[in-house]
């Protein structure tokens, strides 16, 4: 199997799928993890970006399963777009505005509009990211009482009113597999600012992308996280497993 995803959004979606092309490799899959992104970027900026074609995208590509990834500064979303004849392509808000429901539209339906012309082959889709931890200093969190559950639940229903608006059947759960981790405690998903994502956090995101792309089972995947116990990367697997029943592209 090969498969060929690029994710457009900022330092987030990067994160996300991070141990995306490592963990495949673990079950001689072959995936091709594109990131196109502009940092701390709206989707309406995003949108401006696209539609003139301007050369601002921060390009990196992963196909060899190494979390080092090549990069390239300063490339147009056309010329991205055309570098691969992509399977799936990700869009996922900036982190300042993921849970502000009338920020994605009408940017995120015009976006798809230009993907769907320029990737007619592309199944589009729409990471709902993840909300920040309680102890977070991010000014923004007060937009959600400083309360992670409320900033979770609002991006989520943010996620699923933009798929609708957009025509676009998937929504990967990554906040929601995120929630389900959390309540365990068992693992820290944040780096200290509470914000960006530790290894922890991007491993369970892109476990869950994983399941869901391929409907291989995370659970059989051999790949470990280096230095974290290993009773750690099994509980994330589960975890994203358990996400990922309900979400599969393989039933």
């Amino acid at each position: 199997m090969q498969l060929k995803i690029l994710s457009l959004g900022d330092e987030y979606a990067v994160s996300a799928g991070r141990y995306l092309a490592k963990t495949a490799k673990s079950d001689d899959v072959k995936i091709v993890a594109g990131f196109m992104t502009l940092s701390d970027s709206s989707l309406e900026n995003h949108l401006k970006m696209i539609a003139r074609d301007i050369p601002v995208y921060h390009f990196e590509c992963n196909s060899e399963g190494s979390v080092r990834l090549n990069e390239m500064n300063d490339v147009s979303a056309s010329k991205i777009l055309d570098w691969f004849d992509w399977d799936y392509i990700t869009i996922q808000q900036s982190m300042n505005k993921a849970g502000i429901p009338e920020s994605y539209e009408p940017f995120i339906s015009e976006i798809t509009e230009i993907i769907r012309q320029k990737c007619p082959r592309a199944e589009i889709v729409i990471n709902e990211t993840w909300a920040f931890e309680n102890d977070s200093s991010e000014p923004l969190f007060e937009l959600f009482d400083n309360n992670t559950q409320t900033m979770a639940d609002k991006i989520r229903t943010a996620c699923i009113n933009a798929a609708a608006a957009g025509n676009i059947r998937i929504v990967f759960p990554t906040g929601e597999a995120w929630s389900k981790a959390r309540k365990e405690s068992f693992c820290r998903l944040t780096s200290e600012d509470g914000c960006h994502a530790s290894r922890c956090g991007e491993f369970l995101a892109s476990a869950l992308w994983y399941e869901i792309l391929t409907g291989n089972d995370i659970r059989k995947n051999s790949y470990r996280l280096p230095f974290v116990e290993s009773h750690i990367t099994t509980r994330l697997k589960d975890i994203a497993h358990e996400t990922a029943e309900k979400y599969s592209l393989h039933k």
